[in-house]
């Protein structure tokens, strides 16, 4: 989890940088070779995504923005809160699989 909590920071730091103008597009950190942390940290994470385990049922992913973001740079992606729940038909599978 730190890993990726570092690689989102990377992407967070140069998104501020961004709108705010201090940088251009051709700076962000997901462009190969901009970043080598950002890289690394990457290609960790996306091998670790492909060793997880199917999940056998689909979920609805519900986002909330936080509290407290109102002075953000317009164009700056929000901080979210994400709750997750079986989607409504495959709820029935949940309670009969339990």
């Amino acid at each position: 989890m730190q890993r990726a909590k570092r690689n989102w920071a990377i992407y967070r730091a140069w998104e501020d940088k961004f709108h705010a103008g201090a940088t251009d597009v051709k700076s962000h950190p997901g462009h190969s070779g901009i970043d080598a942390e950002y890289d690394e940290l990457g290609a960790w994470l996306d091998d670790q995504i492909t060793r997880l385990p199917a999940l056998p049922l689909l979920y609805r992913a519900k986002f909330r923005a936080l509290p407290g973001q109102e002075g953000l740079t317009p164009g700056i992606m929000r901080e979210l809160e994400v709750t997750w729940s079986p989607s409504p038909n495959q709820a029935d599978k949940v309670t009969s699989s339990a």
